[in-house]
């Protein structure tokens, strides 16, 4: 959460200038898949779950974050509150086997 505070209100608009340009947007999903690997390869040791169940609900957290830190910039939530809404989530999932009874999409 202090990457995005300490940007602050930029980062979101960083971010979507990144996506305005192929050759930009292919680096912003780069560094999107170094900071999903990081996650994978700090949290995959502390969970139950399979390498590749782990990686996918990284992606899950960084969206999490992503979308928490906005609130943070709006004054929504403060820093600790973020905090606190994304502990919630890395503990459940990383905890908590993929369900059988998921359904398969098409």
């Amino acid at each position: 959460m202090d990457c995005y505070t300490s940007v602050g209100p930029a980062s979101h608009a960083i971010g979507a200038a990144l996506k305005s340009d192929a050759q930009m947007d292919a680096y912003q999903r780069e560094m999107i898949e170094g900071h999903v690997a990081f996650y994978v390869e700090v949290l995959e040791p502390l969970s139950p779950l399979p390498q590749e169940d782990v990686r996918r609900r990284c992606v899950g957290i960084i969206g999490a974050a992503e979308a928490l830190s906005a609130e943070m910039v709006r004054g929504a939530a403060t820093k600790e509150e973020g905090a606190r809404s994304l502990a919630t989530p890395i503990i459940s999932w990383l905890s908590a086997p993929t369900p059988s009874y998921a359904p398969e999409l098409p």
